[in-house]
């Protein structure tokens, strides 16, 4: 029995021995360290010379702790990590890129440690750039002009034309301006920013904009202007006020005028002009500028007989002034215009080139002052009135002249124009051309003693001539006449034509021998316009391009001391008073002829030396002379432009050849 116990005993000490091994077996587990990297490594563009960071995260999803003993990186990269991470852990770990020239940078991290499984490594990458901040500022601040107190606003542009953000601190701005940013502006982007000018002078201001940033590069300032103004006064001016149209008869009209004007500094608008009955008004509405004016005419037009008071109103926007003007004006019944004519308009025999005249006598018999517009006479005849002849017996005395240009009989009519009524307004005239007396018809232009022929071909004279001057010059230089008549010109401001000198022209003038006026005015034409007593050629007051001869300047500062000149072709001429024959002749004489026959004198007449502005558009008058007792056209030669000759010939011009 006891053995049997001790057998039991062990079989159970061996079943529980059994029992302990499978137990510990069972509960036995293995250990492991599973790294896992994660992260964004990316860095994107780094200027050169600064650093970033970015991280990443080591994890640990094993079952005991991970050991990490350090790292292993790319060039430019820098970070570290040493100790342990526990199971089901993390670690971040900062990375930095430290780029130090221009390139692009990429590799693996490698993390060293005891894992057991898992990835423990990870990409990074990152580009070193130059990186630019370059300023520009765009927009236009000239604000015109503002009204004090009121503002006006306009917008600057920055711009970041760079490759880096552009950090603004500020702007500042001068007086009277207003407006501000500060903040960054990413490359290659803008920022608009309203300025305000808001004036509180009348006046000017200006000054710079100046941008505060850390641009390295570019523009940060920009001009800006405004000026300040007065509020805006509309100001209206009537002048005169008051219009007295006196008295006219019924259906007639009568005209005055007033000047509506605006004193302000800003538009004012006329919307309308209103008239009492009897007046019309030429003016009813517009806009007038500061300090700017309109004339109105106002027309007096009667239909009925009585009294025509009232005023004008002019309707505006004014803020001040007077918009009234005061008419007053009587319309009486129609009355009588009686006209006669009276006088003898026989003229019997005038010698063609000469004037003889006669006095007409226009009288108004009526009740009302008679008006005359003009009169109109046959041909060979001239005369001129126009105004008023006074009613009951008034009369007005006309001078009419005959001056026949043909050896022919002239006759016809005078008729007065007006608003005559009754009467007559006609009358008869007459007169015969004869055929002149001069014994020598060519004395007159045998006084051309410059001429190497003067010849009569009908009714033109022919002068030849070969066109050398008679006097001193220097343009007689490297001539044939060089050891008789040349002269050094030493006056201040002369400077001769290179290349240019006189020689043998050989010119042929044909003029009418009786000039008349010419109905149609012929323009001058080019450079030779008639000839001067020594042969010398008169040339038109234009230098080349057609422009006109100012004194002392361009051509006119080649000319000799004697007032000539040689053309390129060395063709010798006056554009100006010939001073040889001035000091020779006289300065009242006689000097030439211009191609219509028409004689021309020096710039003295009765004592008084002449300007263009004593003279008619073709720079002459007409009158009698020493050589024309009986009167005649003629030029004179001025010291001012156009000095012979005006807008053309005043009679029908002859011509020149070579």
């Amino acid at each position: 029995m006891k053995n049997l116990h001790r057998v039991f005993n062990l079989l159970l000490l061996v079943l529980v021995a059994s029992l302990t091994s499978f137990c510990s077996k069972k509960d036995e587990v293995t250990e492991t360290r599973i790294i896992a990297l994660s992260g964004n490594l990316n860095f994107g563009q780094v200027e050169i010379g600064k650093s970033v960071t970015k991280t990443f995260t080591i994890n640990n999803t094993g079952s005991s702790p991970l050991s990490v003993t350090g790292f292993i990186l790319p060039a430019k990269f820098s970070g570290s990590f040493a100790g342990s991470i526990p199971a089901q852990g993390s670690q971040i770990v900062n990375i930095t890129f430290t780029p130090d020239v221009v390139g692009s940078f990429s590799g693996i991290i490698t993390v060293q440690g005891n894992q057991t499984a898992g990835t423990n490594t990870i990409s990074v990458a990152g580009e070193g750039v130059q990186l630019v901040k370059s300023i520009n500022l765009v927009g236009d601040l000239n604000f015109g002009t503002v009204t004090v107190g009121e503002s006006s606003q306009k917008n600057l542009t920055i711009q970041n034309t760079g490759t880096a953000d552009l950090v603004v601190s500020g702007i500042s701005l001068p007086t009277g301006f207003s407006g501000n940013f500060s903040g960054t502006i990413a490359a290659k982007g803008s920022q608009v920013v309203a300025i305000t000018f808001k004036p509180t002078q009348a006046t000017a201001y200006s000054g710079t904009v100046n941008v505060a940033a850390n641009h390295s590069t570019g523009t940060n300032t920009l001009a800006i202007s405004g000026t300040g103004t007065q509020s805006p006064t509309k100001i209206i001016a009537l002048l005169p006020s008051t219009l007295d149209f006196g008295s006219i008869e019924v259906n007639n009209k009568a005209e005055k005028t007033f000047t509506i004007k605006n004193t302000g500094n800003s538009p004012l608008t006329i919307q309308s002009v209103s008239v009492p009955t009897g007046y019309q008004s030429s003016y009813n509405s517009g806009t007038l500028a500061a300090d700017a004016s309109v004339e109105v005419k106002i027309t007096f037009a009667p239909t009925t007989v009585g009294t025509f008071n009232g005023n004008i109103t002019i309707n505006s926007n004014a803020d001040s002034g007077g918009n009234l003007v005061s008419v007053t004006g009587t319309s009486v019944a129609t009355s009588t215009r009686i006209i006669g004519l009276s006088g003898s308009l026989a003229f019997g025999n005038v010698e063609t080139g000469k004037t003889a005249t006669k006095v007409l006598t226009i009288t108004n018999t009526g009740t009302g002052n008679l008006t005359v517009t003009g009169l109109t006479l046959p041909a060979g005849f001239s005369a001129a009135f126009s105004g008023t002849v006074n009613a009951n017996g008034g009369t007005q005395l006309v001078t009419i002249t005959f001056a026949p240009t043909s050896a022919v009989v002239y006759s016809g009519n005078v008729t007065v124009n007006g608003n005559q009524t009754s009467g007559s307004n006609t009358i008869a005239i007459s007169g015969t051309g004869t055929t002149s007396t001069v014994a020598d018809p060519l004395a007159i232009y045998r006084r051309i003693y410059g001429a190497t022929s003067v010849t009569q071909d009908g009714n033109f004279v022919v002068i030849k001539s070969n066109g050398r001057p008679d006097h001193k010059s220097p343009y007689y230089k490297n001539t044939e006449w060089e050891s008789t008549l040349y002269v050094n010109d030493t006056r201040a401001g002369f400077n001769q034509a290179p290349g240019n000198k006189v020689a043998t022209s050989n010119i042929t003038f044909r003029i009418p021998m009786n000039p008349t006026e010419a109905t149609n005015k012929q323009t001058l034409g080019a450079a030779t316009i008639g000839v001067a007593l020594n042969g010398v050629a008169f040339f038109n007051q234009y230098q080349a391009q057609s422009q006109l001869i100012s004194p002392n300047v361009g051509e006119y500062v080649s000319f000799d001391l004697y007032g000539g000149h040689p053309t390129p072709m060395n063709e010798y001429h006056y554009h100006i008073e010939p001073n040889f024959l001035t000091t020779t002749k006289g300065k009242d004489a006689l000097l030439g002829f211009l191609l219509d026959g028409f004689p021309v004198y020096g710039p003295l007449e009765n004592g008084t030396t002449l300007t263009s502005a004593n003279l008619d558009a073709y720079h002459g008058h007409k009158h009698a002379t020493a050589d024309y007792p009986n009167g005649i056209y003629h030029y004179h030669i001025t010291a001012d432009p156009p000095y012979i000759n005006g807008n053309g010939y005043f009679g029908v011009a002859g011509t020149w050849t070579k």
